[in-house]
């Protein structure tokens, strides 16, 4: 094995090379949700305002060609709501939870996070009057799993480069 190893020492500057590449990309995608968290954690000191509910469903859409076989439920959620006279448009339900899902029951059981009736109440960021949610926060379990995915990531990439100082 070792012999193996030795006999082909552009191996680990290329596992170096791309595990740095993914590294980058688990770090731009942890500085996201790290943004998306401070994001909701400040939605609690936005202001509270009555919106429209314009548009409640989940709507079934299908991988568009023969390659993309990927079919997903959409929830969509739309509502109006004005401030300082001018009227706006949002779709968010909050930071962290998504629109697409693969499965039926995912989508509707977020569905039923947005209360059936013609006007409720979102949270509109004071700054960026365009910024509004329905719920204030942010979904900790997809945090928690970014913070998960680098730990493992960073302890990996330490394992690599252990093994190979010892060569």
């Amino acid at each position: 094995m070792l012999e193996a190893i030795e006999s082909m020492p552009f191996i680990f500057p290329i596992a170096f090379a791309l595990m740095g590449f993914l590294g980058m990309l688990a770090f731009g995608k942890f500085v996201s949700e790290l943004f998306r968290l401070v994001q909701g954690l400040q939605s609690y000191g936005w202001t509270p305002v009555t919106a429209r509910l314009t548009r409640r469903e989940v709507v079934f859409e299908k991988g568009d060609s023969d390659l993309d076989t990927s079919d997903y439920y959409h929830v969509c959620i739309d509502y109006q709501y004005e401030m300082r006279n001018n009227t706006y448009t949002a779709h968010r339900v909050a930071f962290g939870l998504g629109e697409y899902y693969t499965q039926e029951n995912q989508a509707q059981a977020m569905l039923q996070l947005v209360p059936l009736a013609p006007t409720l109440t979102v949270y509109v960021n004071p700054l960026f009057p365009k910024s509004a949610v329905i719920r204030r926060g942010r979904d900790l379990d997809s945090f928690l799993a970014e913070v998960a995915w680098l730990t493992f990531y960073v302890l990996g990439t330490l394992i690599f480069y252990i093994i190979y100082r010892q060569f």
